[in-house]
């Protein structure tokens, strides 16, 4: 993942980043923090870095560039405002699908299949003979 700045740099010549903005994506989301491009797989993403408030912990999130309804520039105060009211929430246990119990997994001897001791037992997956008495395990 490559950025095309680190806080505290000035918008590059070839665009508006990095920046302090209040993004707005998908019209749905409207989030205020430090704006950077990144790369990763060769795909163009906005990095949004939220800074946390007391209360909240500091948030980082990657849109890609279509997802991008608007972008306004603005102050840090301004920026970081905004990001502590809008504040994403993370993923709870709670959300997620409960794990599906395993079936119990029933142990079969593969030396118990019947027969006397000594005599050769026809494989069930091979069908061949096999002497278990040779068997090294």
């Amino acid at each position: 993942m490559t950025t095309t700045g680190e806080q505290g740099d000035e918008a590059g010549a070839d665009g508006i980043f990095p920046t302090w903005a209040i993004a707005e994506f998908m019209g749905h989301r409207r989030l205020g923090g430090y704006l950077t491009e990144v790369v990763i797989a060769g795909a163009p993403f906005i990095r949004i870095d939220i800074h946390g408030t007391e209360d909240q912990l500091p948030m980082t999130q990657l849109y890609a560039g279509s997802a991008v309804y608007a972008i306004t520039p603005t102050t840090e105060a301004v920026a970081r405002a905004v990001g502590s009211r809008n504040m994403p929430e993370p993923v709870y246990r709670y959300e997620l699908p409960a794990p599906k119990e395993a079936p119990e997994a029933e142990f079969v001897d593969i030396r118990d299949r019947g027969g006397d001791e000594g005599e050769e037992t026809p494989d069930p997956i091979n069908g061949v003979n096999v002497d278990l008495d040779e068997c090294p395990f």
